[in-house]
């Protein structure tokens, strides 16, 4: 091999192995920002359906909570269709939670509640 050939393999080697690091760091913060973001959903969800059991939101009351939810749920398919979410796009989705979180605050601390000789009637 001569000397230019060899330099200009080792030079792609470099370049292939920078791009592979700048990459797998790249996809870990993806990945981590998406894992905060699926467990405050699965955190709301989680209350939401203690909520309901326990009587302190009701079908009605829920409904909205439900709402916001399934829209987090579709904006999310739709942000995450090309395998990647943007900043803005986390930031669209942390504000969706946010309402749905403040939803239920406002349900669960209200003072309507299921009396509890009553059947549970809705989902």
């Amino acid at each position: 091999m001569s000397r230019s050939t060899l330099f200009t393999t080792a030079l792609a080697f470099a370049a292939t192995a920078v791009a592979a690091v700048a990459l797998a760091t790249g996809a870990s913060a993806h990945s981590y920002n998406s894992k905060r973001l699926d467990n405050t959903a699965s955190n709301i969800e989680g209350r939401y359906q203690a909520g309901r059991k326990s009587g302190a939101i009701t079908y009605r009351e829920g409904r909205q909570v439900r709402r916001t939810l399934s829209s987090y749920r579709s904006l999310e398919r739709a942000y995450k269709a090309d395998g990647r979410l943007t900043a803005a796009e986390r930031r669209m989705l942390r504000n969706k939670l946010s309402q749905s979180k403040r939803v239920l605050n406002s349900a669960a601390r209200n003072d309507h509640r299921r009396a509890h000789l009553l059947p549970r009637v809705g989902r």
